[in-house]
């Protein structure tokens, strides 16, 4: 179905060559970003295993809401494969939910995602993912999220990091450069994870304690890890495809990721940041 969104006036920051959906939020939201965001979704589906979640989402789901939808690729997807539920997206912007569409030729056209998160009726499964730095507290967020569902319901929370497992976030951890990091590299994101701290974000992925869901009320919360490689050295032709995919979206997500921090709050110029 196609609904008209309410009269709420929707402007995007254009800087450093750049759209931002407003003053705060540190990723960009233009095509370029678009066009990153439906690789790491293609990750995501590929790391899961040609799955969208790893909820028991049965009949009984007949309402979800996806948080931080972005263009909409899993919205998109989820409903396709469950026709019979409500599924609707929210983003501080409004992308092109159209070049989603026409990406999957054919299919029912998705409603545009609604600009903010204001609900009367509760959701039986929330998706979030992607959306490390977003959030001021996600304690408070995850409150919202607990008096937003349905009894039974389930909440996904979905990430990424750049780091081994059982080591921290590369834009978590203690200050100084680790082996094997080339000395551009550590440079780079040892001063976008200073930036974010002015910035008062955490971009690391310290929201995915099970802890944190279980303080807002959550019960039988589970964690699933899945290692992605970085680029094309595995020997198996899934991972191998797969690790080319994440390097890729990797490659083009540092300016993205980058770019507002570091001139922003590290006094950098744009040309330093793309250059470095």
């Amino acid at each position: 179905s196609t609904r008209t969104l309410q009269s709420i006036d929707l402007t995007t920051i254009t800087e450093n060559d750049r759209t931002y959906p407003d003053e705060h939020y540190y990723m960009p939201c233009d095509a370029v970003e678009q066009d990153r965001l439906s690789i790491l979704h293609r990750v995501y589906l590929a790391a899961l295993g040609d799955k969208l979640t790893t909820a028991p989402i049965t009949a009984a789901t007949t309402r979800m809401l996806d948080v931080g939808t972005g263009p909409g690729d899993w919205a998109v997807g989820i409903s396709e494969r469950f026709p019979y539920a409500e599924v609707v997206g929210i983003d501080l912007t409004i992308w092109d939910v159209e070049a989603v569409e026409a990406e999957r030729q054919g299919g029912h056209e998705p409603q545009p995602p609604h600009p903010g998160w204001n609900f009367t009726e509760p959701f039986d499964y929330i998706h979030i993912r992607g959306l490390k730095g977003a959030f001021a507290s996600w304690p408070a967020l995850y409150a919202e999220a607990y008096t937003s569902l349905a009894p039974g319901g389930w909440i996904e929370v979905v990430d990424y990091s750049f780091a081994p497992p059982d080591t921290p976030d590369i834009l978590n951890r203690p200050s100084g450069p680790t082996s094997g990091d080339s000395p551009a590299f550590t440079h780079l994101f040892e001063s976008t994870r200073l930036a974010s701290l002015r910035a008062g974000l955490n971009l690391g992925t310290a929201h995915l304690s099970t802890s944190l869901l279980t303080d807002a009320g959550f019960v039988d919360v589970r964690a699933t890890q899945v290692n992605v490689p970085v680029g094309t050295w595995p020997s198996d032709a899934r991972q191998k495809a797969l690790g080319k995919l994440f390097v890729v979206c990797l490659m083009e997500g540092f300016e993205s990721v980058c770019l507002r921090l570091l001139t922003r709050y590290a006094g950098w110029g744009k040309e330093e940041v793309r250059e470095l």
